[in-house]
């Protein structure tokens, strides 16, 4: 069923289609031709479901299909529902909408519920297979354009300062060419808003649960944009980890991926199946600590965890934050190195004359205080990070 890429806790991307399965979801007048074809000229086989006016598509019947063909019965809601549904539950399977007539207001209607395509009854075996053939393609040129880098920023311990990093790291990689976008994760707790004093126009959560394709206006109307960087806050309201869902999450990431110059992801403390998978799919995981036993002891535990899930350790630096350079301190930025096995991108001074008065104010440090220490540490840090991404030295060149 064509080529597939496997990475450690990753999902499945379908690269190339030499052969597969697509399902027909017709009514019984536009089914009837259908009942005698198994397969279309290409290879591609072809599964036949015939639907009632008002039924939805069983979400099990999409598992697997290459491409899916979904008559929508004029402007019916209900039918309508159908194509959204499934686009909902499948975001990676290409649809087709099978329309009566070649009505404007019908396809604008299909194409915002989710189609890639738009097809007229009556159908033929050869408009089936350009349609698909058309969407794969479009697909696969797509899928190998270079995405954006990604960026994911964790913490080892309440306090550390993930938030800090996150967004400071954003606007110090936001004062090059670049424009990133900064989204924050912690569904429950999250404070990225409020540590640069934002509204919150909407998350990531109405992204994830939207039906519509993302495109740069949906992500302008809940995006907030700052001087030089966007960010996406978390919900408002503390939102369980089990109503993440991955696939679409995944599929709404990428999808910012293209839609910004660096990606910039902060995470919850704690871990889930589908936080791991956001690390996982990221180019670079930054591990937040502190000059403490306790923050060094969960970041060794965060560290064993990526191992056992096929993370390498080339994918992962460590930050030290709230450093302090005393000569009697009981840790140092080279003992976190030794201790982990993984090198230290950047240490980022306790510099609590700048760092609190610029939170309290609802800027990054880096517009409040731009001499301070903490200033001068985040732009080398940044600079490092820069230097370790994808298109790295395309970026020194600009």
């Amino acid at each position: 069923m064509g080529t597939l890429e496997q990475m450690p806790t990753r999902r499945w991307i379908l690269n190339e289609t030499a052969a597969g399965d697509v399902g027909l979801f017709l009514g019984s007048h536009a089914a009837e031709s259908f009942r005698d074809f198994t397969k279309l000229p290409s290879g591609l086989k072809l599964q036949l479901h015939v639907l009632g006016s008002d039924s939805l598509i069983p979400m099990r019947a999409m598992d697997g299909l290459v491409a899916a063909v979904i008559e929508i019965e004029g402007a019916r809601d209900s039918s309508l529902a159908r194509l959204a549904g499934a686009v909902r539950s499948h975001p990676a399977v290409p649809m087709i909408a099978v329309l009566s007539s070649p009505d404007v207001g019908a396809i604008k209607m299909a194409l915002r519920a989710g189609a890639d395509d738009v097809i007229t009854l009556p159908l033929a075996l050869d408009e089936i297979e350009k349609a698909v053939l058309d969407i794969l393609a479009r697909r696969s040129e797509a899928a190998v354009e270079a995405l954006a880098p990604a960026i994911t920023v964790v913490g080892c311990g309440g306090g550390c300062g993930a938030t800090t990093v996150a967004t400071n790291l954003a606007a110090a990689l936001g004062q090059g060419a670049e424009h990133p976008l900064l989204v924050d994760l912690d569904i429950q707790f999250g404070d990225s808003a409020g540590y640069l004093g934002v509204e919150r126009p909407g998350s990531i959560i109405d992204l994830v649960r939207s039906t519509e394709r993302i495109d740069r206006e949906l992500v302008a109307s809940i995006a907030a944009r700052l001087a030089s960087f966007s960010i996406i806050p978390s919900p408002l309201a503390v939102t369980p980890f089990d109503a993440m869902d991955v696939d679409p999450l995944l599929q709404v990431l990428r999808q910012l991926r293209g839609e910004c110059d660096v990606l910039v992801v902060e995470l919850p403390t704690n871990w889930s199946n589908w936080s791991l998978s956001v690390a996982s799919n990221t180019d670079l995981i930054l591990v937040v600590v502190e000059l403490s036993v306790r923050s060094i002891a969960h970041a060794r535990r965060t560290l064993d965890l990526f191992e056992a899930i096929g993370i390498p350790k080339s994918q992962v630096r460590v930050v030290v934050n709230k450093a302090e350079k005393r000569f009697f301190a009981s840790l140092r930025t080279d003992d976190v190195e030794t201790t982990l096995g993984v090198p230290v991108i950047g240490a980022l001074p306790s510099d609590e004359s700048a760092v609190g008065p610029a939170q309290q104010q609802g800027q990054p440090v880096l517009a409040f205080a731009p001499r301070s220490k903490f200033t001068k540490a985040m732009i080398a840090m940044a600079d490092a990070v820069r230097n370790i991404l994808p298109g790295a030295a395309q970026h020194v060149a600009d």
